[in-house]
Protein backbone atom coordinates (compact mmCIF):
# COMPACT_ATOMS: atom_id res chain seq x y z
CA UNK A 1 0.00 0.00 0.00
CA UNK A 2 2.19 2.45 0.90
CA UNK A 3 4.57 1.90 -2.27
CA UNK A 4 1.56 1.96 -4.14
CA UNK A 5 0.79 5.35 -3.06
CA UNK A 6 4.43 6.20 -2.85
CA UNK A 7 4.52 6.07 -6.85
CA UNK A 8 0.98 7.75 -7.51
CA UNK A 9 3.11 10.88 -5.68
CA UNK A 10 2.38 10.89 -1.72
CA UNK A 11 5.60 11.72 -0.27
CA UNK A 12 4.12 12.80 2.99
CA UNK A 13 5.63 10.99 5.67
CA UNK A 14 2.67 10.93 8.39
CA UNK A 15 0.29 10.32 5.76
CA UNK A 16 2.05 7.10 4.31
CA UNK A 17 2.72 5.70 7.90
CA UNK A 18 -1.15 6.42 8.52
CA UNK A 19 -2.15 4.57 5.59
CA UNK A 20 0.29 1.78 5.96
CA UNK A 21 -0.58 1.10 9.60
CA UNK A 22 -4.43 1.23 8.91
CA UNK A 23 -3.93 -1.30 6.40
CA UNK A 24 -1.98 -3.95 8.59
CA UNK A 25 -4.77 -3.55 10.84
CA UNK A 26 -7.53 -3.72 8.52
CA UNK A 27 -5.95 -6.82 6.99
CA UNK A 28 -5.03 -8.92 10.43
CA UNK A 29 -8.99 -7.95 11.46
CA UNK A 30 -10.38 -8.85 8.42
CA UNK A 31 -7.96 -12.13 8.33
CA UNK A 32 -9.47 -12.49 12.03
CA UNK A 33 -13.29 -12.52 11.11
CA UNK A 34 -12.77 -15.00 7.69
CA UNK A 35 -11.04 -17.54 9.23
CA UNK A 36 -13.43 -17.65 12.43
CA UNK A 37 -16.16 -17.72 9.60
CA UNK A 38 -14.92 -20.70 7.99
CA UNK A 39 -13.84 -22.66 11.43
CA UNK A 40 -17.47 -22.48 12.19
CA UNK A 41 -19.02 -23.38 9.47
CA UNK A 42 -16.60 -25.98 9.00
CA UNK A 43 -17.09 -27.49 12.38
CA UNK A 44 -21.16 -26.50 12.59
CA UNK A 45 -22.09 -27.41 8.81
CA UNK A 46 -23.70 -23.58 8.44
CA UNK A 47 -23.21 -21.30 5.39
CA UNK A 48 -21.13 -18.43 5.68
CA UNK A 49 -23.72 -15.57 6.43
CA UNK A 50 -25.55 -17.94 9.35
CA UNK A 51 -21.54 -18.78 10.46
CA UNK A 52 -20.27 -15.35 10.36
CA UNK A 53 -23.42 -14.52 12.25
CA UNK A 54 -23.00 -16.93 15.25
CA UNK A 55 -19.80 -16.24 15.44
CA UNK A 56 -20.35 -12.33 16.53
CA UNK A 57 -23.71 -13.26 18.38
CA UNK A 58 -21.70 -16.34 20.29
CA UNK A 59 -18.44 -14.01 21.36
CA UNK A 60 -19.96 -10.14 21.52
CA UNK A 61 -17.64 -8.40 23.15
CA UNK A 62 -14.42 -9.56 21.26
CA UNK A 63 -15.97 -8.97 17.72
CA UNK A 64 -17.39 -6.07 18.67
CA UNK A 65 -14.16 -5.29 19.91
CA UNK A 66 -12.66 -5.67 16.39
CA UNK A 67 -15.79 -3.75 15.10
CA UNK A 68 -14.78 -0.89 16.99
CA UNK A 69 -11.29 -0.91 15.78
CA UNK A 70 -12.49 -0.71 11.87
CA UNK A 71 -13.95 2.59 12.82
CA UNK A 72 -11.09 4.11 14.44
CA UNK A 73 -8.83 2.62 11.46
CA UNK A 74 -11.28 4.70 9.29
CA UNK A 75 -11.12 7.98 11.33
CA UNK A 76 -7.47 8.06 11.18
CA UNK A 77 -7.40 7.08 7.44
CA UNK A 78 -9.72 10.22 7.24
CA UNK A 79 -7.13 12.48 8.77
CA UNK A 80 -4.79 11.14 6.40
CA UNK A 81 -6.60 11.51 3.19
CA UNK A 82 -5.67 15.42 3.97
CA UNK A 83 -2.56 14.56 2.06
CA UNK A 84 -4.28 13.91 -1.43
CA UNK A 85 -6.21 17.25 -1.22
CA UNK A 86 -6.13 19.55 -4.59
CA UNK A 87 -7.34 22.91 -5.09
CA UNK A 88 -7.60 25.64 -7.35
CA UNK A 89 -8.22 29.61 -7.40
CA UNK A 90 -9.35 30.74 -10.61
CA UNK A 91 -10.67 34.12 -11.62
CA UNK A 92 -13.50 33.80 -14.54
CA UNK A 93 -16.43 35.02 -16.74
CA UNK A 94 -19.89 33.71 -17.07
CA UNK A 95 -19.54 30.92 -19.62
CA UNK A 96 -15.79 30.13 -18.64
CA UNK A 97 -14.96 26.90 -16.86
CA UNK A 98 -12.64 25.28 -14.36
CA UNK A 99 -11.48 21.95 -14.50
CA UNK A 100 -10.28 19.91 -11.22
CA UNK A 101 -9.14 16.39 -11.40
CA UNK A 102 -9.69 14.13 -8.04
CA UNK A 103 -6.61 11.76 -6.52
CA UNK A 104 -9.12 9.13 -7.62
CA UNK A 105 -8.94 10.12 -10.96
CA UNK A 106 -12.31 12.03 -11.55
CA UNK A 107 -12.20 15.08 -13.84
CA UNK A 108 -14.82 17.35 -12.57
CA UNK A 109 -15.46 20.84 -14.74
CA UNK A 110 -17.41 23.32 -13.43
CA UNK A 111 -19.02 25.96 -15.79
CA UNK A 112 -19.95 29.22 -14.03
CA UNK A 113 -23.29 30.48 -15.02
CA UNK A 114 -23.25 34.13 -13.60
CA UNK A 115 -24.19 35.98 -10.58
CA UNK A 116 -27.41 36.82 -8.57
CA UNK A 117 -29.18 38.88 -6.02
CA UNK A 118 -31.80 37.29 -4.49
CA UNK A 119 -33.43 38.86 -0.82
CA UNK A 120 -33.64 36.67 1.88
CA UNK A 121 -35.02 36.76 5.47
CA UNK A 122 -32.28 38.52 7.70
CA UNK A 123 -30.14 39.57 4.59
CA UNK A 124 -29.19 43.14 3.95
CA UNK A 125 -27.40 41.92 0.36
CA UNK A 126 -27.11 38.07 -1.00
CA UNK A 127 -24.95 37.06 -4.15
CA UNK A 128 -25.10 33.61 -5.29
CA UNK A 129 -23.20 31.96 -7.90
CA UNK A 130 -24.28 28.87 -10.03
CA UNK A 131 -22.41 26.41 -11.45
CA UNK A 132 -22.94 24.01 -13.39
CA UNK A 133 -20.74 20.56 -12.98
CA UNK A 134 -19.97 17.53 -14.77
CA UNK A 135 -17.95 14.28 -13.60
CA UNK A 136 -16.49 12.87 -15.96
CA UNK A 137 -18.22 13.60 -18.49
CA UNK A 138 -21.33 13.57 -17.22
CA UNK A 139 -23.77 15.95 -15.88
CA UNK A 140 -24.44 16.08 -12.08
CA UNK A 141 -25.57 18.46 -9.34
CA UNK A 142 -24.78 21.85 -10.03
CA UNK A 143 -23.13 24.02 -7.07
CA UNK A 144 -24.29 27.27 -5.38
CA UNK A 145 -21.62 29.94 -3.70
CA UNK A 146 -22.86 32.29 -1.98
CA UNK A 147 -21.55 35.88 -0.43
CA UNK A 148 -24.14 37.18 2.13
CA UNK A 149 -24.27 40.42 4.28
CA UNK A 150 -26.74 39.53 7.28
CA UNK A 151 -28.28 42.34 9.28
CA UNK A 152 -26.17 42.31 12.40
CA UNK A 153 -22.66 41.79 10.63
CA UNK A 154 -23.06 43.97 7.58
CA UNK A 155 -19.32 44.73 7.37
CA UNK A 156 -18.20 41.51 6.90
CA UNK A 157 -19.61 39.20 4.54
CA UNK A 158 -20.32 35.18 5.46
CA UNK A 159 -19.76 32.68 2.87
CA UNK A 160 -22.03 29.44 2.00
CA UNK A 161 -19.92 26.67 0.44
CA UNK A 162 -21.50 24.70 -2.03
CA UNK A 163 -20.55 20.94 -1.83
CA UNK A 164 -21.41 17.94 -3.62
CA UNK A 165 -20.41 14.49 -1.62
CA UNK A 166 -19.19 11.09 -2.88
CA UNK A 167 -17.64 8.12 -1.20
CA UNK A 168 -14.68 8.58 -1.55
CA UNK A 169 -13.67 12.64 -2.18
CA UNK A 170 -15.88 15.75 -1.87
CA UNK A 171 -16.34 18.59 -4.18
CA UNK A 172 -15.73 21.87 -2.82
CA UNK A 173 -17.07 25.53 -4.43
CA UNK A 174 -15.89 28.64 -2.95
CA UNK A 175 -16.74 32.09 -3.96
CA UNK A 176 -13.56 33.54 -3.03
CA UNK A 177 -14.08 36.77 -4.42
CA UNK A 178 -16.07 39.13 -6.42
CA UNK A 179 -15.09 42.05 -8.48
CA UNK A 180 -17.47 44.46 -7.17
CA UNK A 181 -19.36 43.06 -4.55
CA UNK A 182 -21.44 46.04 -4.38
CA UNK A 183 -22.37 45.88 -8.06
CA UNK A 184 -22.78 42.69 -7.94
CA UNK A 185 -25.49 42.44 -5.02
CA UNK A 186 -27.24 45.05 -7.42
CA UNK A 187 -27.43 42.65 -9.97
CA UNK A 188 -25.02 44.60 -12.27
CA UNK A 189 -24.36 42.33 -15.20
CA UNK A 190 -20.90 44.38 -15.54
CA UNK A 191 -20.07 42.72 -11.83
CA UNK A 192 -20.54 39.17 -12.94
CA UNK A 193 -16.36 38.34 -13.06
CA UNK A 194 -15.60 36.45 -9.61
CA UNK A 195 -12.70 34.43 -8.26
CA UNK A 196 -14.09 30.58 -7.22
CA UNK A 197 -11.88 27.92 -4.74
CA UNK A 198 -12.18 24.46 -5.97
CA UNK A 199 -11.36 21.81 -4.07
CA UNK A 200 -11.57 18.16 -4.18
CA UNK A 201 -11.15 16.49 -0.43
CA UNK A 202 -10.43 12.80 0.24
CA UNK A 203 -12.08 10.95 2.78
CA UNK A 204 -14.48 13.66 4.10
CA UNK A 205 -17.21 11.35 4.71
CA UNK A 206 -15.10 8.56 6.43
CA UNK A 207 -15.25 10.41 9.81
CA UNK A 208 -18.73 10.10 9.83
CA UNK A 209 -18.81 6.40 8.60
CA UNK A 210 -16.30 5.42 11.23
CA UNK A 211 -18.00 6.88 13.59
CA UNK A 212 -20.95 5.12 13.24
CA UNK A 213 -19.00 1.96 12.58
CA UNK A 214 -17.47 2.75 15.96
CA UNK A 215 -21.48 3.04 17.18
CA UNK A 216 -21.81 -0.04 16.21
CA UNK A 217 -19.37 -2.34 16.95
CA UNK A 218 -19.91 -0.38 20.95
CA UNK A 219 -23.69 -1.78 20.78
CA UNK A 220 -22.58 -5.04 19.73
CA UNK A 221 -19.94 -5.44 22.34
CA UNK A 222 -22.21 -4.33 25.07
CA UNK A 223 -25.49 -6.04 24.22
CA UNK A 224 -26.02 -8.59 26.67
CA UNK A 225 -25.98 -12.11 25.75
CA UNK A 226 -28.51 -14.31 24.89
CA UNK A 227 -29.91 -16.92 28.17
CA UNK A 228 -28.11 -14.66 31.41
CA UNK A 229 -29.68 -16.23 34.19
CA UNK A 230 -29.03 -15.71 37.67
CA UNK A 231 -28.19 -18.97 39.47
CA UNK A 232 -27.29 -19.15 43.27
CA UNK A 233 -24.45 -20.56 44.49
CA UNK A 234 -22.86 -21.39 47.55
CA UNK A 235 -19.72 -19.73 49.46
CA UNK A 236 -18.44 -21.70 52.85
CA UNK A 237 -17.79 -19.41 55.87
CA UNK A 238 -14.89 -19.73 58.24
CA UNK A 239 -17.41 -21.19 60.68
CA UNK A 240 -18.24 -23.53 58.08
CA UNK A 241 -21.83 -22.05 57.52
CA UNK A 242 -23.06 -21.83 54.07
CA UNK A 243 -24.46 -18.50 52.95
CA UNK A 244 -25.95 -18.30 49.27
CA UNK A 245 -24.35 -15.75 46.52
CA UNK A 246 -25.52 -14.66 43.35
CA UNK A 247 -23.72 -15.65 40.18
CA UNK A 248 -24.97 -15.23 36.39
CA UNK A 249 -24.24 -17.92 34.11
CA UNK A 250 -24.38 -17.66 30.00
Amino acid sequence: VVGALFLRGVHHGMALLTFGLSAFVMTIIIVEFVKGTKARARIEGEGHLLAFYHLVSRNRRRWGGYIVHVGVVMIFTAFAGVAFNREIVQTIDPGETVTIESPFGHEYVLTYQGLSSPRGENMVRQAVALMTVERDGRPVESLRAEKVLYVKWESSPISNVGVNSYLLEDLYLILDNVNDLGAAFENDAAAQRATFKVQVNVLVGWIWYGGFVITLGGIIGLWPSRGSTPTVARSTTKTGGERPALAVRS
